[in-house]
């Protein structure tokens, strides 16, 4: 398992959302 730290998650949680957004359009 990766240990993210709490920025990197935020980070990657946000790049995710963007994601998930564009794939709505």
């Amino acid at each position: 398992m990766f240990s993210f730290s709490t920025k990197d998650r935020s980070q990657i949680l946000f790049l995710f959302n963007l994601f998930l957004d564009a794939a709505k359009r």
